[in-house]
């Protein structure tokens, strides 16, 4: 296979264009063209498709600099599976009954679980519908996107991996259950900012021309808000209120947590998909917005006040 150097300078010669004609058709140097073409840089994404448009030829798709990630998620997911069942197996041989912070390792693993086929199907299938935020009326760079979401599962997977057998460790060590709230957190930073920091990675190359992405990021970042204020909520009335893991009062706050934690993900899915139509009336964004923080708001004081009468 041609490099895209090659095949930048094969296409110019078929043209019967010199380097410096290229150039000027580009807005950049000549001394650009040549790097191109000798390989000593590659063009982004912009560049090419400027050439490919130039040459009416596909230079994004048609040729590559880089290796196709390989996927490892499946044996990740083992390793997941395995440790749920190593606890659970262990439990049972010793006749222990399975306690609040075993029930974490399990929702891990439903979490894991649904990553795990819901990204695998998306892969496969190169169906981004299933991604929040995903807009088909953008020009992705399909490639690209494509190893972002493979990235994504690998990090959050590992992300579960981790801090389950981290979770393992110190139910067996029977340390102070009151550390098990801040692991959480930690864990909850943890897995977002992995997801952050692939987006942060790839956001360059994604798509094959700039657009205004102005306001985009803003319900994710609501989205974090919500949800550490709920975490640090939940810490705080359990060590004001002297509440304990494993109490018929800890299971009764989830009555407040899992509608908080529910209304919070269908905001941030709903308003990433009309993010577009969202932009032409700015009004009802803020709208959007101001109505979550007064229910996220409601819902945190009905917990406290919960907490406050046992």
């Amino acid at each position: 296979m041609h490099t895209i150097g090659e095949e930048i300078k094969n296409l110019r010669q078929q043209k019967g264009m010199t380097q410096q004609e290229l150039a000027d058709l580009l807005f950049i140097t000549r001394q650009a063209i040549s790097s191109y073409e000798n390989s000593k840089t590659t063009p982004d994404l912009q560049t090419l498709q400027r050439l490919g448009d130039i040459f009416n030829t596909d230079l994004i798709h048609s040729t590559t600099t880089e290796k196709p990630i390989k996927n490892y998620s499946a044996l990740i997911y083992i390793g997941i599976i395995f440790i749920a069942v190593i606890n659970l197996l262990v439990r049972m041989t010793l006749k222990l009954p399975l306690i609040g912070e075993d029930m974490i390792i399990y929702i891990m693993l439903l979490m894991a679980t649904t990553l795990y086929f819901i990204f695998n199907y998306v892969i496969k299938n190169e169906d981004y519908t299933l991604i929040a935020g995903f807009d088909s009326s953008l020009p992705y760079h399909y490639p690209t996107l494509k190893k972002m979401v493979l990235s994504i599962l690998h990090v959050v997977l590992i992300d579960i991996l981790g801090f389950m057998l981290l979770f393992l460790v110190l139910i067996y060590l029977d340390v102070n259950a009151k550390i098990f709230p801040l692991i959480l957190m930690i864990f909850i930073f943890n897995f977002i900012g992995s997801i952050l920091l692939v987006n942060y990675r790839y956001k360059d190359q994604l798509l094959l021309k700039k657009i205004d992405n102005a306001g985009s990021q803003i319900p994710l970042f609501v989205f974090l808000g919500s949800i550490f204020s709920l975490v640090g909520m939940m810490w705080f009335v359990m060590e004001h209120f002297n509440i304990s893991n494993n109490t018929p009062e800890a299971m009764q706050l989830l009555l407040i947590l899992f509608p908080y934690l529910i209304y919070n993900v269908a905001w941030l899915l709903i308003t990433d998909n009309k993010m577009k139509k969202i932009k032409e009336k700015p009004s009802s964004y803020l709208r959007s917005i101001g109505i979550t923080v007064i229910i996220n708001l409601l819902l945190l004081a009905a917990l406290y006040l919960m907490a406050s009468n046992f």
